[in-house]
């Protein structure tokens, strides 16, 4: 089991990927980790892995993605309500800036065996704000389940920010399940352009 803690809400991944160093920007004092270097450094090692936060000054961290989080193909807990915070802790994932053109989810689970914890997946689309989507794929979801199955998905929000603002829902589907034994809950599921949660092909 390793433990990775995020403490950088900016989409930076790791300049040196095989030195088992995480500081994402070396020319700012301390460790800087971000989700997607703690990511990159999980696929790489074997076994268990736990990323949680401790972003300063932020109850509700917001990290904006620039591109599409590497899939995640082993297990790994990534628990957001680590993060301080007075009475509830979220982390929002957004796809915000990912621009007309996405085919991505928010985030990938193939390698089975995964708990998801006090997240929010929100504006996951293939179009710009204020565009109809096709209803023809990809129509890009919060949170993508293939593979292995076996993942469990808790206290998360899916198409709402942690604070239940409305229109920032995903395009797709707040979660698509596309593998056996998963179990979704306590999880807020609004907003989504095709559907909440979606189960396919097994």
């Amino acid at each position: 089991l390793s433990s990775l803690i995020v403490n950088d809400v900016r989409d930076l991944g790791d300049p040196d990927p095989l030195d088992e160093w995480l500081d994402t920007d070396p020319d700012t004092p301390g460790e800087q980790i971000t989700l997607r270097s703690a990511l990159e450094l999980a696929n790489r090692r074997e076994g268990f892995d736990s990323i949680g936060f401790n972003v300063p000054g932020r109850e509700h961290p917001c990290i904006i993605l620039r591109s599409s989080l590497p899939e995640v193909t082993g297990p790994v807990l990534i628990d957001g309500t680590t993060q301080p915070g007075r009475d509830f802790s979220a982390v929002e994932i957004s796809g915000a800036d990912l621009g007309g053109g996405n085919s991505s989810a928010g985030l990938v689970l193939s390698g089975g065996g995964s708990i998801l914890r006090g997240l929010s997946f929100t504006r996951f689309r293939s179009v710009i704000p204020g565009e109809i989507p096709s209803p023809a794929p990809p129509n890009p979801s919060g949170i993508l389940l293939r593979g292995r199955g076996g993942n469990r998905v808790e206290d998360c929000y899916l198409g709402l920010p942690p604070l239940g603002e409305t229109g920032a829902g995903n395009e797709g589907y707040g979660i698509r399940i596309e593998c056996p034994d998963n179990a979704i809950s306590n999880c807020h599921v609004a907003g989504n352009w095709v559907g909440g949660i979606g189960i396919f092909g097994f």
